[in-house]
């Protein structure tokens, strides 16, 4: 009677552990998965460390992804950059940027201890002052 009964909790065991993970893989693979963030599991991944950064998917949901950007503040160029390997300052900057870099250097004068990066050739910039993450948005025109 025992073995019967270890057998009976043994299999209901299985089947949650096969619930689970048949509710996981619809939720993160099932419709509309890739179209939102706190959904789309190589977004999630990519967060947390564990796939290589893709300026397609990290920029895409970055803009929604608020809680994210403020978990950026205050850390030092070297953290970000285990998110965001391709950080460009001022001066090596494509069109789009170089056209805001007047209003970026009006806005923040030299006086003060700013560093401003670029995220590769998005529209996506960083402020840095005293070697930490103040600042970290989009720039639209």
């Amino acid at each position: 009677m025992e073995i019967a009964n270890k057998k009976k909790i043994k299999i209901i065991a299985e089947s949650v552990l096969a619930g689970f993970v048949i509710c996981c893989l619809l939720f993160f693979s099932g419709p509309g998965a890739t179209e939102h963030q706190s959904r789309n599991l190589k977004y999630i991944l990519w967060k947390h460390g564990y796939v290589s950064y893709s300026p397609e998917l990290a920029l895409k949901f970055l803009n929604v992804d608020i809680s994210f950007r403020h978990s950026l503040k205050r850390k030092n160029k070297a953290e970000i950059k285990q998110w965001f390997p391709d950080l460009r300052p001022l001066n090596n900057s494509n069109h789009y940027q170089s056209f805001y870099q007047d209003t970026i250097l009006r806005l923040y004068p030299e006086n003060r201890n700013f560093e401003f990066l670029w995220i590769g050739d998005s529209a996506w910039r960083i402020v840095f002052e005293k070697g930490k993450c103040t600042e970290f948005r989009i720039w639209k025109g």
